[in-house]
């Protein structure tokens, strides 16, 4: 890789590469402003990569805005304040862990969880930690929830206060399994890796089990046809950020050196997410 400047090694010592622990000892825990280069708003940040399950990977590059638009995920598709302590179940190289653990939840307050779960999935494991530590806010994958309610749940004392998942519809099933153990529903919501969350259902509208809810503030998401023709409710077609005279902080600057991606996806004053759904008469996305 020719752009690759530096290499590091957390544990041991190699020829040519950096040890972790000598550059942690070297490390200060003061910082002043003006150590720190001046950045803009619109400058790069971070590059994720997709899971390529289409096709290869794709370069993600977000801004220094993307952490201000994750706000939003964290104060209202997860409902934090400063008070709760945060558990979503991601492994820490997936963007979802940055999504929810890192960037909302810190501007928020909020406390948050990372467990390691080693080898198979523990259910038992998993349960027995937000009892002990008192987890009052938890998002997951349909999966986990669909093992999780597998367990005898009256074993576990939670004190969760709001349930989340995303990734794919939650059949009503399991949300009335949950819902008859901790009196809670759970809460769909949808966003990419190119955005914040963009579409959720909230503690304060009814629920309509299968849907991903209603846009996040600040999205104005649509269902539009290949032209970027709005459609009318209950048609199948895209979903689409239209993009206006403001463009939302969290969504991402661009595909990184792939231009022609980058022409399909940003037309007609709209971001396509590749995703397909129907927008219903009250206003909630069903995907399809």
């Amino acid at each position: 890789c020719p752009t690759l400047k530096n290499l590091m090694l957390v544990d041991g010592k190699k020829k040519g590469w950096i040890n972790y622990d000598e550059e942690m000892e070297k490390g200060s825990r003061e910082l002043s402003q003006d150590e720190v280069d001046k950045t803009k708003s619109d400058d790069p940040m971070l590059i994720y990569f997709t899971s390529g399950t289409t096709g290869h990977p794709k370069m993600v590059l977000h801004t220094h805005s993307y952490p201000i638009g994750h706000e939003v995920t964290a104060k209202f598709a997860q409902a934090l304040t400063k008070e709760d302590l945060h558990w979503t179940v991601s492994e820490t190289g997936w963007a979802k862990a940055a999504w929810g653990k890192l960037f909302g939840q810190m501007i928020v307050g909020a406390a948050v969880i990372q467990w390691e779960l080693p080898g198979r999935f523990d259910a038992d494991g998993l349960l027995k930690a937000m009892d002990k530590y008192g987890v009052t806010s938890f998002c997951a994958p349909p999966t986990v929830y669909r093992l999780l309610i597998q367990m005898d749940l009256s074993k576990y004392d939670l004190k969760l206060r709001h349930s989340m998942s995303a990734g794919e519809p939650l059949n009503p099933e399991v949300i009335k399994v949950w819902k008859q153990h901790f009196g809670l529903e759970i809460y769909d919501f949808y966003g990419q890796t190119e955005t914040v969350c963009v579409l959720s259902n909230y503690p304060f509208m009814p629920i309509k089990y299968g849907s991903v809810g209603k846009p996040t503030p600040g999205h104005d998401l649509r269902i539009v046809d290949d032209t970027g023709n709005e459609l009318k409710s209950n048609e199948v077609g895209n979903i689409a950020i239209y993009l206006g005279d403001i463009r939302p902080p969290g969504l991402f600057k661009e595909y990184w050196k792939d231009d022609e991606i980058m022409s399909k996806s940003f037309r007609n004053d709209y971001y396509f997410t590749g995703d397909q759904a129907y927008k219903d008469d009250d206003g909630y996305f069903w995907f399809v």
